[in-house]
C-alpha cells in the first residue's frame, strides 16, 4: 500500500487540525508560534535524517511510500516533521487547559527526581551501548538537550512531563505502524549494527529517545517563539 506512510501523516495532523478551533484551547490562535517551531525544528531534523539515511542506519520501504523525494528523503518523512510537532504542541495546549491540576501536583521537587532518574538510566544505556554509533549519538544528544531545556525553561518542566506521557500513547501507535507491527514489512527499517537490540514490540528503544528529542525541540522553539513574538 503505497499511501500507508502518507495516511499516517494525515492521521497525525488530522485530529489536531480539526480540533484547533475548539473554543477552550483555541489552538488556531497559536499557529504562528507553531509554524515558527516547525520551521526551526526542520532545520535540525531533516539534515539529521538525511545524514543517517545516507549512512545506511535506516531506510524506507518503497512498498509503503508514494515515491516522491524531497531533500533526499521520501516526501512522507519530510511531512513527518510538520505533522508530528503540530500534533505534539496541540497536546501540550490541551494539557495546559484541561489538566493543570495534575501539572500543579507534579511540583518541581518531583520533576527534578524524574530528571535524575532519567539521567541515570540514560547514562547507563549509553555506557553499555557506546559501540553502537546511532545509539551513542541519538541518546547523548537527547540527554544533553533535555538537561539544557530543564534549566532554560524551568517553569515548563512539569507540564512537559505530563504532555510527553500523553504523547507516548499516539507515539506507540504511529511508531508501531512505522516499524511493522501492522504490516508485512516495516515502513522504516533499521540497521541492527547501528542500534541496540532493545525493542518495545517492534519499536527500537532509540526511537523513544528520538521522539523525546523531537518533542523537547518542538516545545523549546514554541516557547521561544511565544517569548520573542509576543515581546514585539
Amino acid at each position: 500500500m503505497q499511501y500507508y506512510y502518507l495516511i499516517l501523516n494525515l492521521i497525525c495532523i488530522g485530529f489536531p487540525l480539526i480540533l484547533s478551533f475548539d473554543k477552550n484551547v483555541a489552538y488556531y490562535k497559536k499557529w504562528k508560534y507553531v509554524i515558527f517551531a516547525i520551521v526551526f525544528n526542520a532545520f535540525i531534523f531533516i539534515p539529521w535524517d538525511i545524514y543517517f539515511t545516507r549512512l545506511g542506519f535506516w531506510g524506507f520501504n518503497s512498498q509503503y511510500i508514494v515515491g516522491n523525494d524531497l531533500f533526499d528523503l521520501p516526501l512522507e518523512e519530510v511531512l513527518f516533521f510538520v505533522t508530528v510537532p503540530f500534533a505534539c504542541i496541540f497536546i501540550y495546549e490541551c494539557v495546559k487547559f484541561y489538566l493543570m491540576k495534575i501539572v500543579h501536583k507534579l511540583d518541581m521537587k518531583l520533576s527534578w527526581m524524574y530528571l535524575l532518574v532519567f539521567n541515570a538510566i540514560t547514562i547507563t544505556f549509553i555506557t553499555v551501548n557506546y559501540e553502537k554509533y546511532y545509539t551513542l549519538v541519538a541518546v547523548t544528544v537527547t540527554l544533553v538537550v533535555a538537561n539544557f531545556c530543564v534549566f532554560y525553561f524551568r517553569k515548563y518542566v512539569a507540564i512537559t512531563i505530563v504532555s510527553f506521557v500523553i504523547i507516548c500513547i499516539p507515539f506507540l501507535l504511529v511508531n508501531s505502524a512505522l516499524t511493522g507491527s501492522f504490516s508485512e514489512a516495516p515502513i522504516v527499517w533499521y540497521n541492527p549494527e547501528a542500534i541496540s537490540e532493545i525493542r518495545f514490540g517492534t519499536i527500537p528503544i532509540e526511537d523513544f529517545y528520538y521522539n523525546l528529542l523531537l518533542v523537547i525541540s518542538s516545545f523549546f522553539f514554541y516557547f521561544s517563539a511565544m517569548r520573542l513574538l509576543k515581546a514585539k
